[in-house]
């Protein structure tokens, strides 16, 4: 593999990487491994692909918030868009993104984009936006994909959550097949087994970790599982100690009555909803959060690279909201008397 630590010296071509020892199957290099998330972030139903090449030393582990990855760890995840709701395995290949961690504590992001006959990609300096075909049952749509910048990554991958999104514990602490040899095991069993973590794990305690429970997961509560997408998708940024205008929490490890989300009332543009909360417990239609994932303009949430709401998310979230998004009594009576 030839991956550079400055964005500078970036292949133009993905052949060019060293990542794939065939482009054709997407065949990943020796040394490459492949692994998957919890609950993935919404990209607009595209399907996803995830590798990661190791670092130059082992990883810092921790069992609760971020890993610690060093100079030389490269984060590959490959997107595919369905293009005939009639038929589902008939796929097109968008964009293959690669992160890469430097040598400053930092990382780059950059996209390439594949060409039509799917034998190359390339090197994209700037985002881009294409105009899909889909083919539906009764006739056609189409979607727009966002592809995105080298500046567009650091929107999302910011300083506040270690650059690094989706690879820690509560995303990594599930069962995983590995299509080289067919075998299905824990992840981080597995990671610990390739001495991958600057210590070994007690693998007797494994099952004890933290884990994100994913939206059709109906063995979780309601509460898991919008508190699990939440993390995945939203805590990037709505976390301390980011430059944003948000003042919520929404790390899974924060807990709910500490997020600062149920009642709190909003500090952005309040869309024309009445006495609008940021959950407003109960009520769906007074809650932002909810009517942001809703829209497709400049006040949709997630605000970039993406134009078409998670309608799963929606619905476990309006669920949530009339059934189990509730303050304590004390909580619901102290609020009451501040409006």
């Amino acid at each position: 593999m030839r991956i550079p630590l400055t964005i500078e010296k970036t292949p133009a071509l993905l052949s060019r990487t060293g990542l794939f020892a065939s482009l054709v199957d997407l065949t990943p290099q020796r040394g490459l491994i492949p692994y998957n998330v919890n609950v993935p972030l919404w990209s607009d139903g595209a399907t996803k692909q995830r590798w990661m090449a190791p670092g130059r030393s082992p990883i810092v582990f921790a069992p609760a918030g971020e890993w610690t990855f060093p100079a030389g760890t490269v984060f590959v995840k490959h997107f595919e868009l369905r293009i005939d709701e009639r038929r589902p395995n008939r796929k097109r290949r968008l964009e293959t993104r690669l992160l890469v961690v430097d040598g400053t504590g930092n990382d780059y992001g950059v996209t390439y984009k594949w060409r039509p006959d799917n034998r190359e990609a390339d090197l994209l300096h700037d985002s881009s936006r294409e105009d899909i075909r889909i083919e539906k049952a009764n006739g056609r749509r189409q979607q727009t994909w966002y592809y995105p910048s080298p500046a567009d990554c650091r929107t999302c991958h910011t300083a506040a959550a270690k650059f690094v999104l989706g690879v820690k514990t509560r995303q990594l602490n599930g069962r995983f097949t590995y299509p080289a040899s067919g075998v299905t095991d824990n992840q981080l069993r597995t990671w610990n087994y390739l001495e991958l973590f600057d210590r070994p794990l007690d693998e007797h305690q494994i099952a004890g970790l933290a884990k994100l429970a994913a939206l059709d997961d109906t063995r979780a509560s309601l509460t898991d599982r919008v508190r699990s997408y939440l993390d995945a998708n939203c805590a990037n940024c709505r976390r301390p100690g980011n430059i944003i205008r948000a003042t919520f929490d929404v790390r899974f490890e924060t807990p709910l009555l500490r997020q600062g989300l149920l009642d709190i009332p909003t500090v952005s543009d309040s869309l024309n909803l009445s006495d609008p909360r940021l959950i407003a417990c109960g009520d769906p239609g007074r809650s932002m959060m909810a009517q942001r994932m809703k829209r497709a303009d400049k006040y949709r949430m997630p605000p970039l690279a993406s134009a078409i709401p998670d309608r799963t998310a929606l619905d476990v979230l309006e669920r949530w909201i009339k059934a189990e998004a509730t303050l304590p009594a004390e909580g619901r009576k102290r609020r009451s008397g501040n409006r």
